[in-house]
């Protein structure tokens, strides 16, 4: 009997873990995505502003990401959406630090701290959004 106890506390963990990774996935393929079309847009693009739109334009882009990848999370679980929106917004940055520490060797900065900040709160706003989301039924 106690057996089934400690089985069925395992399962629980699972659905969320689960949830977790598919908006973390979620969130890197929208944020490799839109890296990959601003790229491709910069480069057939003659005339620039300037570096300085780099960096926001990065920004928004892993805010983006987060917000998405934690939709997809608050969609599978339906409860506590922005418990596991910040959850997914946090290990998305942690993704997304690790990297760009490996690629660019770029150490902890004010900028990836906004960065965090952002992906910490579009993921609440993101969890949020997904668990409130409602299916229309057909009739």
């Amino acid at each position: 009997m106690r057996y089934e106890k400690a089985a069925g506390s395992e399962n629980k963990l699972a659905p969320v873990i689960k949830a977790l990774v598919w908006g973390v996935l979620v969130g890197a393929v929208v944020c490799m995505v839109l890296l990959l079309a601003f790229s491709f847009v910069f480069s057939r693009v003659p005339i620039l502003p300037g570096d300085n739109i780099l960096d926001p334009l990065v920004v928004i882009v892993c805010g983006l990401s987060a917000l998405f990848g934690a939709y997809v999370t608050g969609r599978i679980l339906r409860v506590k959406g922005m418990l596991y929106g910040i959850f997914c917004g946090l290990l998305l940055f942690a993704v997304v630090f690790i990297a760009s520490l490996s690629a660019v060797h770029e150490p902890l900065s004010f900028l990836s701290l906004v960065k965090g900040l952002l992906m910490v709160l579009m993921g609440a706003v993101g969890g949020i959004w997904g668990v409130n989301r409602h299916v229309k039924r057909k009739k």
